[in-house]
């Protein structure tokens, strides 16, 4: 099944026995999804960029609207941005474009929303899998490249960078194989210069949006 980037991460978090975001840090995976959004617009050919800005190259609306919420964006904007500029604009709308990838997968029955009352008092949104098979193939994938040695494609390369940047690995594998799969994680990530150049702004995103939540 042919499924954006953005959406295999929010696969790779969802506990597959409680339905939660089973994430250790909201804002990193709010962040993440930002930065996947524009690195699956740049695998689409939606846009490109170099160290200093990021445009548009084609506005046709990719059908995804996740996608198409930040594409319209940039499509909109007169002023050169970066691709920090950009990361920060798409973090900003990671509540409107989750809510949009979750439904997405919904309808594509991935995954089911279930409502889980507590206290009696207030109700909590849970997606249990519908269909197990895909988000166990995403694992399966990522386990490949870090442990097979499995020639990764660019989305392969993409979503290795996006769960390295925003310490989701955490969530994905066991301290032992984090330890054993470093190296290799490294490795991976400096094979496309996009996803490094995306994913080194989300850890600088991070962490000033981070500090600022300090005061």
């Amino acid at each position: 099944m042919n499924l954006s980037l953005a959406e295999k991460l929010l696969l790779l978090v969802i506990d597959e026995r409680t339905g939660k975001l089973d994430v250790p840090d909201r804002l990193a995976l709010n962040v993440a999804l930002g930065g996947a959004v524009l690195l699956e617009l740049s695998l689409r050919n939606r846009i490109d960029s170099d160290r200093e800005r990021l445009w548009l190259v084609d506005n046709t609306p990719t059908g995804n609207s996740a996608l198409d919420t930040i594409l319209n964006l940039i499509a909109q904007e007169t002023k050169d941005l970066s691709i920090q500029n950009w990361v920060y604009i798409a973090y900003r709308e990671a509540a409107d474009v989750r809510s949009r990838l979750l439904a997405g997968l919904v309808r594509k029955k991935i995954i089911r929303p279930e409502v889980k009352r507590v206290l009696w008092l207030f109700n909590l949104q849970r997606y249990k899998p519908q269909n197990a098979s895909v988000e166990r193939e995403t694992k399966r994938r990522i386990m490949q490249v870090l442990f097979d040695q499995k020639v990764p494609v660019a989305e392969d390369v993409a979503l290795v960078a996006l769960c390295d940047a925003a310490n989701l690995f955490t969530c994905i594998l066991s301290q032992r194989e984090l330890a054993q799969s470093s190296d290799r994680i490294r490795q991976v990530v400096r094979m496309e210069l996009i996803a490094q150049s995306v994913c080194a702004v989300i850890g600088e995103v991070y962490l000033a949006m981070s500090q600022s939540t300090l005061y």
